[in-house]
């Protein structure tokens, strides 16, 4: 019998708010609250808005605890 599968809660603020993406997968914009990570991957976190510099975060998932992130994202070219 297969282990039932772990998930953390994500939780993404960001100023000003920007569109979160999850290993490539728009999730909506931000605040974003209790988004579902798998335990026990590495996800690549991304916040685009136009106008700022792109944020991107990888993170291993290592336990089910809640992950906060609060991101500023700074005027200028996305990259």
């Amino acid at each position: 019998i297969a282990a039932a599968q772990r998930f953390a809660p994500l939780t993404v603020a960001s100023e000003p708010y920007g569109t979160l993406y999850v290993n490539g997968v728009e999730v909506g914009d931000t605040p974003i609250a209790n988004y579902q990570l798998p335990v026990g991957r590495r996800v690549e976190l991304r916040v685009e808005r136009d106008g700022y510099r792109t944020r991107r975060e990888s993170i291993m998932v290592s336990g089910p605890n809640a992950i906060r992130r609060r991101y500023i994202l700074e005027p200028g070219e996305q990259r």
